[in-house]
């Protein structure tokens, strides 16, 4: 239900009250990139000839779960983010049970994922971005509990779904070196499972080639227009949220935390800051780019929040290689 309350106000862009006087709405037609997957779901159904250019054509598993959906094809992707959203959640439940948060922090945890800027703002507008979240979070959860063929089969959805989602594969590894797993076994799950994620995406990008150039190609002009255009920093800022400041506050703790903790943590957040960084010079750049930084975030908020309940003995009590 809170869920829903957040997610609510920008259904399929329908803004509530003041808000249509600071976004884009369906009534005006503006409705960003996600036109796209619009198209995108309306190609499938046969209710258009063309699927969109790169790289919205590249992100089908979205609108192929939306299509089905007997509603319009705006609320049907919108439908299937409220799932995905619901999902990230419970694959957020789970990272925090596996670090030894008790009930009550774990309800915390999913409250700072759920009412949280791009949750509200981003979450059923149309995009895709909550299915590639929520795959991140389940895929970083079988990473931290050693479910290492279940992240292997999460790979080609998540490749499906938005290709920023690789993040979750150094994250795992990091996460084997962390627990000190032998060097043969690193290196053949790391390859198994790039190979599986680049699989998915060359297969898709053959199958649904597009001429013109890829929103991701870096530029000078691209750059310049996100690094002065105040959007860009509000809501990277806004994004970052109450997880970041309590990790600001809370960051002479951080040396109690685990050290495979610590490094699993810290290269997802440097990563999601990576992909934004890029975005900045390859993309239209906003707080959308920085989102999957919850997957880190909010364990390591909670976990410095929960000190002492929970302890290294709990966290190191997840399953090694």
């Amino acid at each position: 239900m809170v869920l829903l309350a957040v997610v609510a106000p920008r259904f399929d862009q329908n803004d509530l009250g003041p808000l249509d006087s600071i976004t884009g709405t369906a009534e005006d037609g503006n409705l960003g990139d996600a036109v796209n997957y619009v198209r995108f779901v309306e190609v499938i159904r046969g209710d258009a000839d063309d699927l969109p250019p790169a790289p919205f054509r590249y992100r089908p598993l979205t609108p192929v779960l939306a299509a089905p959906l007997p509603v319009g094809a705006l609320t049907a992707i919108n439908v299937v983010n409220v799932f995905a959203l619901a999902m990230a959640t419970a694959g957020l439940w789970w990272i925090l049970s596996s670090i030894g948060a008790n009930e009550r922090w774990r309800i915390i945890g999913c409250l700072l994922f759920i009412v949280s800027f791009p949750t509200f703002y981003y979450g059923t507008i149309g995009y895709v971005d909550p299915l590639a979240v929520a795959l991140v979070m389940l895929g970083t959860g079988a990473a931290l509990t050693d479910r290492r063929l279940l992240l292997l089969a999460l790979l080609p959805l998540a490749a499906l779904a938005r290709e920023s989602t690789v993040i979750v594969i150094p994250v795992a590894i990091v996460w084997l070196i962390a627990r000190r797993d032998d060097r043969r076994t690193i290196v053949r799950w790391s390859l198994a499972w790039f190979a599986v994620f680049g699989v998915t995406i060359l297969a898709v990008r053959i199958g649904l080639q597009s001429s013109g150039t890829n929103v991701w190609e870096p530029s000078v002009d691209v750059a310049i227009s996100n690094l002065s255009r105040p959007r860009t920093w509000v809501s990277a800022a806004l994004t970052l949220g109450v997880p970041v400041a309590i990790l600001a506050v809370k960051h002479r703790s951080v040396g109690s935390m685990p050290h495979e903790l610590q490094l699993v943590f810290g290269a997802g957040m440097l990563l999601s800051i990576g992909v934004f960084a890029y975005a900045i010079v390859g993309a239209y750049a906003d707080g959308r780019f920085l989102w999957p930084i919850y997957v880190y975030t909010v364990p390591a908020a909670v976990y410095l929040l929960a000190m002492p309940r929970i302890t290294e003995s709990s966290a190191a009590a997840v399953p090694s290689g």
